[in-house]
């Protein structure tokens, strides 16, 4: 548990779950801080035994309001966790009941950290977020390799305005030039 509790320098998709022993009204004033009370952030923080953490990479929540999903499947299909990764607690995830902490790695801001609780905290798990396998291939279609403005490259708007400014006052000396002309 005690290397689950340090945080590598720049650590890039590790979930982190803890079951958290507070009470419901502890929660709502943790989620909805008045003005005299810490913010948010502090509050979550000094669960883990820190001064600050990112709230968007942390979620304290209880269990219930998963409604059916369960705290397995919403590990899986909410935040990318592989389901291999889950076989051997799953039975445990299941019979979590109460609030619970899920710490992300963005959460710590790239820091070297150790987390030292200072309240009542279980550790249940750390898992790694499942990566996408890419692969890049070349595209079968020759446009994608050829050069796709083979043409003249197009020119720059302010030299049509030159150009205009040029060709209309040359046009209408010529026209002035030939009605002088008719009349005289």
């Amino acid at each position: 548990m005690a290397d689950a509790l340090k945080i590598a320098r720049n650590e890039v998709g590790v979930v982190r779950l803890f079951q958290v022993d507070i009470s419901h009204s502890d929660l709502d004033r943790i989620q909805n801080p008045k003005p005299d009370m810490p913010p948010t952030a502090a509050a979550i923080a000094d669960l883990v035994g820190l001064d600050w953490i990112e709230t968007d990479y942390a979620e304290l929540f209880d269990v219930q309001d998963l409604e059916g999903l369960g705290l397995a499947d919403y590990l899986v299909q909410g935040l990318g966790v592989a389901d291999s990764d889950l076989a051997d607690v799953r039975t445990t995830l299941e019979h979590v009941e109460g609030i619970v902490l899920i710490l992300y790695s963005r959460a710590f801001d790239g820091d070297e950290l150790t987390i030292n609780p200072r309240r009542a905290l279980q550790l249940l798990g750390v898992f790694q977020e499942a990566g996408t396998d890419i692969t890049f291939k070349n595209l079968p279609s020759a446009a994608a390799s050829e050069p796709s403005n083979l043409g003249a490259p197009p020119t720059h708007p302010h030299l049509n305005v030159l150009k205009a400014m040029f060709i209309l006052p040359a046009i209408c000396l010529v026209v002035g030039l030939l009605i002088w002309l008719l009349f005289l």
